[in-house]
């Protein structure tokens, strides 16, 4: 699925201005996430309804993250607008891998290992792990 969807406008308008757009214009970062949700929304329905699947993948979560983010904004502008991503995946019986790069802590491990998610990959340059949560190990 390419790019979640805060990770696509991320990419878009870069981190940087990102991060500043999130304090000064935070209803633009919801719109422009919004509409990005609901084209991959219907890209797993034309995927699913065609039999495509089960298995997908969608990376991008690691732009919401410090430096430049902290909690708030992960639930704010990951979880928020991928939720319903992945519970499409998992009404038409697929899983989905969430791949991030960086040392992600808590708080956001317990966001993650609470989520819908059905995988989620963190790897960073001193560690690589996964969090499963009903995923046959």
């Amino acid at each position: 699925l390419g790019f979640n969807p805060a990770g696509t406008v991320a990419e878009l308008m870069g981190s940087e201005y990102f991060a500043v757009a999130s304090v000064e214009d935070r209803d633009m970062i919801h719109a422009l996430c919004e509409q990005r949700m609901r084209v991959i929304c219907d890209l797993v329905r034309y995927l699913s309804e065609r039999k495509v699947g089960p298995f997908f993948s969608m990376l991008g979560e690691e732009y919401i993250v410090p430096p430049l983010h902290g909690p708030e904004d992960f639930r704010d502008f990951n979880v928020r607008y991928d939720k319903p991503i992945v519970d499409l995946v998992h009404e038409a019986g697929g899983r989905i891998h969430i791949h991030s790069h960086g040392r992600l802590r808590p708080p956001y491990l317990p966001e993650i290992a609470v989520s819908p998610f059905g995988r989620f990959s963190i790897s960073g340059p001193t560690s690589s792990y996964t969090i499963c949560r009903g995923v046959p190990g």
